[in-house]
């Protein structure tokens, strides 16, 4: 009874769109706001075992120059375990990167599709921008006149770092930017892109991390040889 309950439950939220807008950004708070939760474990975990008994759906993934690079990457990383100073610390620090190879090695059969990359970067933009906003609020109502002066070390932190919370930001304008355009003549779907992408933007300005502001504003200049030719 509660997997049948649980079967119509997916069902319904497939079929309905604030209900899939709703799940979707959901899970993408729990993914990038709580990593240290067992609910996150339980989603990447879940996902990992999924993906192994469907390899051959992300193996086209692994073939192409970024795939072939995160394999050289984490190879160097187990071989290079042996010459650490402290093997044993490094192997446990190693051990704690396991979730981040587990998701790594599902996305790619989770997401196999254009349209299921796409859903993915645009809940994940979604949850990110929540998070950003309820940022601003804090900060704003923390240190009022004193924000663009003291955010950047404001502490606790959002996510991780400051940086690493302006990195995000920066990365989600251009989705934001991506699903702007392509919704352009959908007026509310367009208007809430354009929203979260202002959001984003500002929080970069205003965190002042001055790496993340750097590389957001190189990949703007450069942005027309980045992205593939043949457009969005």
């Amino acid at each position: 009874m509660p997997m049948r309950f649980f079967k119509l439950l997916v069902e319904w939220v497939q079929r309905t769109s604030w209900a899939r807008l709703v799940a979707g950004t959901a899970i993408g708070i729990i993914i990038w706001k709580f990593s240290a939760t067992f609910v996150q474990d339980l989603l990447v975990y879940g996902a990992f075992l999924f993906a192994l008994r469907r390899v051959s759906r992300g193996a086209a993934a692994w073939k192409q120059l970024p795939g072939i690079a995160f394999i050289v990457v984490l190879m160097h990383m187990i071989l290079s375990l042996p010459f650490s100073s402290n093997p044993a610390l490094s192997l446990r620090d190693f051990s704690g990167m396991l979730k981040i190879f587990a998701g790594a090695f599902a996305i790619p059969v989770v997401f196999n599709t254009r349209e299921r990359i796409e859903t993915a970067l645009f809940y994940s933009a979604t949850a990110i921008a929540l998070v950003l906003g309820y940022d601003l609020i804090r900060l704003t109502v923390a240190l009022g006149a004193n924000l663009l002066r003291e955010a950047h070390g404001f502490r606790p932190f959002i996510l991780n770092h400051s940086n690493v919370a302006s990195m995000m930001a920066g990365a989600c304008v251009f989705v934001f930017f991506y699903f702007f355009w392509q919704w352009r003549r959908s007026f509310w779907r367009a208007a809430g892109c354009l929203g979260g992408g202002l959001l984003c933007l500002a929080y970069l300005v205003l965190l002042t991390s001055r790496g993340p502001q750097i590389a957001f504003a190189l990949t703007t200049v450069f942005a027309g040889v980045l992205i593939p030719r043949r457009g969005l």
